[in-house]
């Protein structure tokens, strides 16, 4: 999110991923949906389709990547349409179940100010389109940690959440247990913490916007998280304005993508893909940032990477045919690939 933000997961080996899918057309491309906004984007190579979260709908739009179009989307009912709710991180877990973050607009909206109510994971079985699990994940906290987004998970079918405000990780066990995994213990809600997680097996990265923009590892196999912090060659930061940080399959684990809403997408390298350390190879600039487009993610779509964008500042009152949303309908998203591939060779 605007400030904060999340990430694409890979559930099963990257390599294995990366060697399984066929070559993608390349090229940018728009959608065109009223209400679309769309915060987090996920690729589903089972069913061809894109699911993209509708910030401020609450819902995930499913988009036919033939005709560009959302042809139908998945709604949470009491949560989709609540001008309360916002949707964030989207991750598909295995080729059947899609996980969607649905919480309180209000933590990212006062950046941390407000961050009362109540935050849901949902599971939505993507064969039968049913809602499998409505998760609170704030009760865990009583409440002390808010802005929760992206997801990454283990090999154990565990889920880990990032909470922004003020950074916390909460996990999710199969049988839908919610442990307080790893807490900050900062108690001023002001500071952005987590904003994006992403998973190889058992490795965990996580982006915190603490001390000028780190970056975080964890392993999946301890009880409690224990954060290691990696050191970045020539004393590099993350940067400001972090969002959602992704592993493009094609890369196999070694290459980082961290998006910032105002610069665009960071590329960084472990060679050998431990993430010990790691060196920030440049930057795929926002190119749309004069238009008032930030970048939210950078997620891949077979052997392609594209950057998605929000327009956070475009009016939505007062509301209109687009529901909640601002009255945009062409939402474009940007191909990456052979930027990103410049800067890793």
């Amino acid at each position: 999110m605007f400030g904060a933000a999340v990430t694409i997961l890979l559930s099963a080996g990257l390599g294995a991923i990366a060697a399984a899918v066929p070559a993608a057309v390349g090229g940018d491309f728009n959608v065109t949906s009223p209400q679309l906004y769309p915060e987090k984007c996920v690729f589903d190579q089972k069913r061809t389709v894109l699911y993209c979260s509708e910030l401020y709908e609450s819902k995930i739009a499913v988009i036919d990547l033939k005709t560009n179009t959302v042809v139908k989307t998945i709604d949470f009912p009491g949560l989709s349409g609540n001008a309360d709710y916002h949707a964030s991180g989207i991750l598909l877990q295995g080729p059947d179940r899609l996980i969607s973050s649905i919480n309180t607009g209000a933590a990212f909206e006062t950046t941390g100010r407000n961050i009362s109510g109540t935050n849901f994971l949902l599971i939505t079985d993507l064969e039968t389109g049913q809602e499998k699990a409505r998760v609170d994940v704030t009760a865990v906290t009583k409440g002390a940690y808010g802005g929760p987004q992206d997801f990454a998970v283990d090999t154990c079918g565990n889920i880990y959440e990032v909470f922004t405000y003020p950074g916390a990780i909460i996990k999710v066990t199969p049988s839908l247990k919610v442990i307080p995994w790893h807490l900050s213990g900062d108690t001023n809600a002001t500071k952005t913490g987590f904003t994006g997680i992403v998973s190889n097996g058992n490795l965990l990265l996580a982006s915190n916007q603490q001390k000028g923009g780190t970056l975080v590892r964890f392993n999946a196999g301890d009880a409690t998280g224990q954060p290691f912090e990696v050191p970045i060659a020539n004393n590099e930061k993350l940067g400001d304005g972090l969002d959602g940080i992704s592993l493009p399959a094609k890369y196999q684990g070694t290459v980082l993508l961290v998006t910032t809403s105002q610069g665009g997408t960071s590329v960084f390298r472990s060679k050998d893909g431990k993430w010990n350390s790691a060196e920030k190879l440049g930057t795929v600039p926002n190119p749309l940032l004069d238009k008032q487009g930030f970048s939210t993610i950078a997620f891949d779509r077979e052997d392609r990477i594209y950057s998605v964008f929000e327009w956070f500042l475009d009016s939505r009152q007062p509301p209109n045919l687009n529901g909640l949303s601002g009255n945009r309908t062409v939402f474009p998203f940007q191909d990456i690939t052979d930027a990103v591939d410049k800067l890793v060779q």
